[in-house]
């Protein structure tokens, strides 16, 4: 039988939470990304156009992208403040061929996602993120594994996915 393990928090914690959501709510959902400039857009068109007494008005609303994503950080740090201490609790992960355990050894509590429930494994710079469909399953930081692991258990991961249908693995550029 082939088993990986290694020990990480259940989620990330402060930075890399912020991180990890920011990407979860902006970047990997195409369309509310697109819908965040429609006001913009439009801002900007009747600024060019002749916008009259409030043009001020246009300006404001140029700046919607910005007003979300900072109402979402003041969320975030919010939710920070009043987390559930299971998901920051010490956390083994383990790989093995019918899915992923993860033990919160403090919690006395198990989590099993087996391979059927997830198609999707995205990885950022510092995080490996399984997803079912656009549910997030489980977040692994990478900081937290042994060096060479990472390699391991992206390709086992992979090799567990790897019969589904569409493109399994996609990779950030940027983030």
């Amino acid at each position: 039988m082939n088993i990986i393990r290694f020990t990480s928090t259940y989620k990330p914690d402060g930075k890399d939470y912020t991180k990890v959501t920011l990407w979860n709510r902006y970047i990997q959902n195409k369309t509310l990304l697109f819908t965040l400039f429609i006001p913009t857009a439009a801002a900007i068109y009747f600024l060019v156009s002749d916008p009259g007494p409030f043009w001020w008005m246009f300006v404001l609303i140029m700046f919607y992208p910005l007003y979300s994503i900072i109402g979402f950080l003041f969320k975030i740090k919010k939710h920070l403040k009043f987390r559930n201490p299971a998901d920051i609790a010490k956390t083994e992960f383990t790989f093995m061929n019918n899915g992923i355990l993860a033990d919160r050894m403090e919690m006395q509590k198990l989590d099993m996602i087996h391979w059927e429930d997830a198609n999707i494994l995205w990885e950022l710079k510092d995080f490996f993120l399984l997803y079912q469909k656009d549910k997030l399953l489980f977040v692994f930081v990478k900081k937290d594994m042994e060096p060479g692991q990472e390699d391991v258990i992206r390709e086992f991961i992979l090799k567990h996915l790897s019969n589904r249908q569409g493109k399994t693995y996609k990779k950030s550029l940027f983030f």
